[in-house]
C-alpha cells in the first residue's frame, strides 16, 4: 500500500473526496462520504441502505480501495478490514446474512466502542450522531460506523450485526487486505520511528530485547521485560514490583521498553497502549483503586475486557500455570493484550512480574499513572 493508491481497473467512483477528508482527519466527514459512495456504487440511494446481495455484488476493488483509505490514514486503527479481524478474533464467523449470536456481537461491539454498559436495553447501544467518537482517539475498530449502521437498518434487527459479517465475508472473497497488524505490512503504518539509544543511563542493554519483539518473539519477549525490570528494580530475588518499585522505575528505561514494544506491534503492544486503553474505560491515572461503576462492571473490569485479559465476565485463569496459556502471544491478540503484567502468587519469572495488589492490577495501574509515560494514540 502506498500514500496515494493508484487508481484501479475496475473502479467504479472517484475516491478523491474521501482520500481528502481522511487525510485531513475529517473522520465524521469522512464516514458520511463512505456511506454516499457505497449507496451509489450499488445504485441504491433512493432505499437508503444495503441488503444482503448488494454486499455479495459490491465490486471488490471499490471496496478495497475505501478500506485501503481508512485503514491507511488512520494508521492501521479504523477501516472494514480491521473490524472483520476484531469480528473473527471476538468469535465471529463472517457469513452473509449469519447471525454470530448475541454473545459474538456484544462483545464485538464493547471491543470496537459501539456499546456502553450502562443500562440492559436500547440505551446500551450508542446514538450515530451524538455519542460515536469521531477521532483518531476512539477505540480500533470504531469506524467506519455510518454505512455498517445504515445496513439493513441499524443496530436491532437485522442491523449493525449484518453489515459487519457480511461485508467481512466479502472481504474475504475479494482476498482483500487486511489491517496493518494482521499482515505485518510495517511500509503503511506510522508508528514512532525515531532513532532511540539501545543502551541507557543506567547501563541496561535493550539489544536482545530489540531482536525478540523486532523477531515477533512475544512471550520471550515478555519474559525479558519482567527479567529487565526486576533488575533495574533490585526486585530480582523477591520476583514483584511494590508500588514504589514502580514509581521510582526510571524514565528513560520504561520510555525504552515501551518504545521498543509500540513499534514492534505497529502500535497494538505496550504500556502506553495500555494506558490509552484504560483511560478510555474510564479510568484516571492516580493510582488508586478504579473501582467506579459502568454500569454493571468497574472500569478495572472493563479494562480487563477491552485487552484480553477478561473473558465472559471472568478473568483468565485462578494461577499463572493455568493462565499463560489462555494468552495470546501474537498479533491477533486483542489491542493491549501485552505486555501482560497482572501476575498471581507463585508467578514465574520470565513470564510476567508478580505486582503488589495483583487482585485488582493494583501494579499496573501505579505504572500507567506514571506521568511520564504519556497515553499512545493507538495506530
Amino acid at each position: 500500500m502506498t500514500n496515494n493508491p493508484q487508481k484501479p481497473q475496475e473502479y467504479h467512483r472517484d475516491y478523491r473526496n474521501l482520500r481528502d477528508l481522511l487525510a485531513a482527519g475529517k473522520w465524521k466527514e469522512a464516514d458520511e462520504e463512505t456511506e454516499r459512495v457505497m449507496l451509489a456504487v450499488t445504485k441504491r440511494e433512493k432505499e437508503g441502505w444495503l441488503n444482503i446481495e448488494s454486499i455479495e455484488k459490491f465490486p471488490c476493488e471499490d471496496l478495497r480501495t475505501i478500506d485501503q483509505l481508512w485503514v491507511e490514514y488512520s494508521n492501521g486503527r479504523f477501516g472494514f478490514s480491521v473490524q472483520k479481524e476484531i469480528f473473527i478474533t471476538c468469535g465471529g464467523e463472517p457469513d452473509y446474512g449469519e447471525h454470530p449470536g448475541n454473545a459474538i456481537w456484544t462483545r464485538f461491539c464493547n471491543q470496537v466502542g459501539w456499546r456502553t454498559i450502562e443500562a440492559p436495553y436500547h440505551e446500551e447501544w450508542l446514538l450515530y450522531n451524538n455519542e460515536f467518537t469521531f477521532s483518531i482517539s476512539a477505540p480500533r475498530g470504531h469506524l467506519p460506523g455510518t454505512s455498517t449502521y445504515r445496513i439493513s437498518g441499524g443496530w436491532h434487527s437485522l442491523g449493525g450485526w449484518l453489515g459487519v459479517s457480511s461485508l467481512a465475508q466479502r472481504l474475504i472473497a475479494c482476498n482483500a487486505i487486511s489491517s496493518p497488524e494482521i499482515n505485518n505490512d510495517t511500509q503503511n503504518v506510522v508508528v514512532i520511528e525515531e532513532e532511540i539509544s539501545l543502551k541507557s543511563a543506567n547501563g541496561w542493554d535493550y539489544r536482545q530485547l530489540n531482536n525478540l519483539l523486532k523477531s515477533g518473539k512475544w512471550r520471550a519477549a515478555d519474559k525479558d521485560t519482567a527479567k529487565i525490570m526486576l533488575a533495574l528494580a533490585g526486585r530480582t530475588r523477591h520476583g514483584y514490583l511494590d508500588n514504589h518499585d514502580i514509581n521510582n522505575f526510571p524514565s528513560e528505561d520504561l520510555r525504552i521498553i515501551d518504545h521498543l514494544w509500540v513499534k514492534y506491534s505497529n502500535g497494538r503492544f505496550g504500556f502506553s497502549v495500555q494506558k490509552q486503553i484504560y483511560l478510555n474505560c474510564g479510568g484516571k491515572p492516580d493510582g488508586k483503586y478504579p473501582g467506579d461503576t459502568i454500569g454493571y462492571v468497574t472500569v478495572w473490569d472493563k479494562f480487563g475486557d477491552q485487552v484480553g485479559w477478561r473473558v465472559n465476565g471472568k478473568w483468565l485463569g485462578s494461577c499463572w500455570d493455568s493462565r499463560v496459556s489462555l494468552f495470546n502471544f501474537d498479533t491477533l491478540a486483542p489491542c493491549g493484550h501485552l505486555p501482560f503484567w497482572v501476575g498471581f502468587p507463585g508467578t514465574y519469572l520470565g513470564y510476567g512480574i508478580e505486582l503488589a495488589d495483583w487482585r485488582w492490577g493494583g501494579g499496573l495501574v501505579s505504572l500507567l499513572s506514571r506521568q511520564d509515560l504519556l497515553a499512545s494514540t493507538i495506530p
